[in-house]
């Protein structure tokens, strides 16, 4: 059986300022059977924070298809559970997994299942009292023991620590606390296991002093296997219909190096002697970027050797995170698009990393297809769900080939306002 992780915070206190109420957070997946051509029989299990099973549920999900998981909706789920899941499938499957709070201020964020676990993991972006931001890390158990799990900080002489996480748990570490409070400002840190382990990274803004309020950007984290010398950003803005664009790139290699952003515009920035296990950080909007304008990016290094990278999203309102990618390919699956449904809609953009023009076409679950010729080296072609002949209401999945290799991110948002309505996620390369 073929397996997927996902770490689910299914009404769960978040670590946000004692001034704010307590969050209810709630959690949805979806999850995709990448073969076209038989069911996909699958087990879905949570876990406590204990490791103890809590709820297991088997479901068939048909050839080519999607379904979508909505755990306030499962009678089975505990309430008011704070835990995880292991998914587990006969044929290949891809899963995302949506993040929604509410209380007294509603904010979201997305994430993409594990296919397996990694004993090193790197997190590009660790923040506290960072404009208003704080991060809370959730790293699962993704082995078949108790392992024993270190995070270390770039930015503090501290660490934090689980020891027996069991297997398919999660251990929550909130930076808010870390160092008794001490970690401070934006950093970086990396995660040590006895074991395979997984983890996602909650970016959150609350009402503490800071520009940003009532945010959050979730990312996954990186094994060691999803370094490269080269990373690729399918998005980068600048006062583009109010947003802005920043990259956090981590150095995973052994010694210091200088950055290089290089952007579809011809812009460039450097940082420099970026110590490694250490971050470099870009902000768009100080790049001297055309106003209003969108692109994408290429990031190298003067040393050849290893990198990560995050790329935050924000407006005044929203925001949203997603990763760098390390490579491309030629077939992807993005396992949750939408056109009008409950408010959302879905949009995707691919990136020509090939280094020829490439011709891209989609297949959509509702049999719907769309493409682009000829999209130039490094250049981005977008795909608007809403401006496609789906049916009002539709959540479905969609399969993307080309000529060359691509990378896919999906931006999912409401046509709601005054909160953050906005989910991003990367797409999942197929073979």
């Amino acid at each position: 059986m073929k397996k997927l992780v996902v770490l689910l915070m299914v009404v769960s206190l978040l670590a946000i300022p004692a001034a704010v109420q307590a969050q209810t957070t709630s959690t949805a997946f979806q999850v995709v059977n990448l073969n076209s051509s038989a069911a996909a029989n699958i087990v879905v299990t949570f876990y406590d924070l204990n490791g103890s099973t809590s709820y297991t549920m088997n479901d068939t999900i048909g050839a080519g298809a999607s379904k979508t998981y909505i755990q306030s909706a499962m009678s089975g789920v505990p309430s008011g559970f704070n835990g995880s899941v292991v998914i587990s499938s006969d044929q290949s499957i891809a899963s995302i997994v949506n993040q929604s709070t509410t209380g007294s201020a509603i904010y979201n964020g997305s994430y993409t299942g594990f296919s397996s676990g990694s004993t090193s993991f790197y997190l590009p972006v660790i923040l506290n009292n960072y404009y208003g931001y704080h991060t809370e890390i959730s790293i699962q158990n993704a082995g078949s023991s108790p392992v024993n799990v270190t995070v270390s900080y770039s930015t503090a002489g501290c660490t934090d620590t689980k020891s027996s996480l069991a297997v398919g748990a999660a251990v929550r570490f909130s930076n808010t606390t870390t160092c008794s409070g001490g970690l401070n400002g934006n950093g970086s840190a990396t995660i040590s296991a006895t074991g395979p382990v997984v983890a996602v990274v909650n970016q959150i803004a609350g009402s503490s002093p800071g520009p940003a309020r009532n945010m959050e950007q979730t990312y996954n984290g990186f094994s060691t296997s999803d370094g490269a010398p080269t990373l690729y950003s399918p998005i980068a803005l600048n006062a583009y219909y109010g947003f802005n664009t920043s990259f956090q790139v981590q150095n995973i290699g052994s010694g210091p190096m200088n950055i290089t952003a290089t952007y579809s515009d011809g812009k460039v920035a450097t940082v420099n002697n970026v110590a490694a296990g250490k971050a470099a950080t870009f902000l768009q909007n100080q790049e001297g970027h055309a106003a209003s304008w969108t692109g994408s990016a290429v990031i190298t290094n003067n040393t050849g050797q290893n990198m990560v990278g995050i790329v935050n999203q924000a407006s005044s309102a929203m925001a949203a995170s997603f990763n760098m990618f390390a490579a491309g390919a030629t077939t992807w699956a993005l396992p949750s698009l939408l056109k009008s449904y409950y408010t959302y809609n879905s949009a995707f953009q691919v990136q020509n990393i090939s280094g020829g023009p490439v011709n891209v076409t989609v297949t959509y679950d509702d049999g719907k297809t769309a493409s682009a010729n000829n999209v130039a080296n490094n250049n981005v072609a977008t795909f608007i769900q809403k401006n496609e002949t789906h049916a009002n209401g539709w959540a479905g999945s969609a399969r993307v080939t080309a000529t060359g290799n691509v990378v896919v991110v999906v931006n999912q948002d409401s046509t709601q306002t005054g909160a953050d309505y906005m989910y991003s996620y990367n797409g999942v390369p197929l073979p």
